[in-house]
């Protein structure tokens, strides 16, 4: 059975949950009430009932206590709600303290001295439920777990999606190639002039420099992004992505020198993000994002990406894909032939786009 549930966003909403649970309990759903309204004294008892096959009145308190400010039930408030429940009318047999705060050691000591304090007074028990005791009685009764679970939808669960900068699996990316197409042209032999027509002036004009200090503007950047789609934080967490192989390279968007402490360690098609501990956790809702950078094919790819997110008491697999769509500059190169013969069909070429470091492009 489910043993992650969420608390309660209220008193109201924790007294409904008390009232359906110790009803079931009882067995007297129908016959289990809540004290009197909002603001009237209720002499320290929220819900009442005679359970089946008893006689006397069984009260229950219930404490909500904020979870986000850790909040604890105190020996003062135990204090405060037995004082109360003696002035409850008709006398009651027995008293139940339910809080949402964390079971504590030191308190239920405590309630169980006082339990066996007023029972040697002829006054009634007294039994402390924490969460955890609550979340028990939940899961061990079908109707209230039913109630609380399948319809208000009150349960904790993991959950993470991979997705990429545009919050989908799919994302297309449009790096730039050059495309040197080599035209055959049938042409009159005219001496030095058929020279010059053979040149290729648009085919890299720089061939005479040497390909140093030169960025490939051919590799495209993607961001992953790793969202907390669940309703509990996780923490201690590592993500794999393995590529297909579909594409020439695969990097990181951070300079070899500033990588000392970088989260990003690729190998091969393999991408592994774990970060240190200080930053290894993401709350609901919020998101991590990092940056790969990749050398495509030169024609239109199709890359699946298949993930394996790992953290603290969870883990999930699936599958994401990235789509590249090249965009070409073209170059021509016209070649002159004197015989039908050495005609051919215009053949295509492709190359990356490689820029000095000074913006000259080869």
């Amino acid at each position: 059975m489910e043993k992650n549930l969420q608390r309660p966003k209220n008193w109201q909403d924790f007294e409904s949950l008390c009232k359906k649970l110790w009803g079931e309990m009882w067995d007297c759903p129908n016959n289990i009430k809540k004290n009197g309204r909002s603001g009237q004294n209720q002499t320290g008892v929220d819900i009442y009932a005679i359970p089946k096959d008893e006689k006397e009145y069984y009260g229950i308190q219930c404490k909500c206590k904020d979870e986000n400010l850790d909040s604890k039930i105190t020996a003062d408030d135990i204090n405060s709600t037995l004082v109360k429940a003696i002035n409850f009318r008709p006398k009651l047999k027995s008293l139940l303290i339910a809080t949402t705060s964390s079971k504590d050691s030191i308190i239920e000591e405590y309630v169980r001295q006082k339990n066996l304090e007023y029972l040697n007074k002829d006054l009634f028990s007294i039994e402390l439920y924490c969460w955890e005791d609550i979340v028990d009685l939940i899961n061990e009764n079908a109707n209230t777990f039913k109630w609380y679970v399948a319809e208000l939808k009150f349960i904790e669960k993991y959950d993470v999606d991979i997705l990429f900068e545009n919050a989908k699996q799919e994302f297309a990316i449009q790096p730039k190639f050059k495309r040197h197409i080599k035209k055959y042209n049938l042409t009159v032999n005219m001496g030095l002039s058929s020279i010059l027509l053979n040149q290729s002036y648009l085919d890299n004009q720089f061939t005479f420099l040497p390909y140093m200090n030169t960025i490939n503007k051919s590799w495209e950047n993607f961001k992953i992004i790793m969202f907390n789609s669940g309703s509990k934080v996780l923490e201690d967490f590592k993500l794999t992505l393995e590529l297909d192989g579909n594409y020439r390279g695969l990097d990181s968007d951070v300079p070899k020198l500033f990588r000392i402490n970088h989260p990003v360690t690729i190998t091969e098609n393999y991408v592994v993000y774990k970060p240190n501990k200080s930053e290894s956790l993401i709350v609901q809702k919020d998101w991590k994002p990092f940056i790969l950078s990749i050398l495509p094919k030169f024609e239109e790819t199709e890359i699946l990406i298949r993930w394996n997110f790992i953290c603290r008491d969870f883990d999930k697999t699936g599958e994401i894909k990235l789509f590249s769509k090249p965009n070409y500059v073209d170059e021509y190169q016209n070649i002159a032939v004197y015989e039908e013969e050495n005609l051919h069909n215009d053949e295509i070429s492709y190359k990356d786009i490689l820029e000095y470091t000074s913006g000259i492009s080869i």
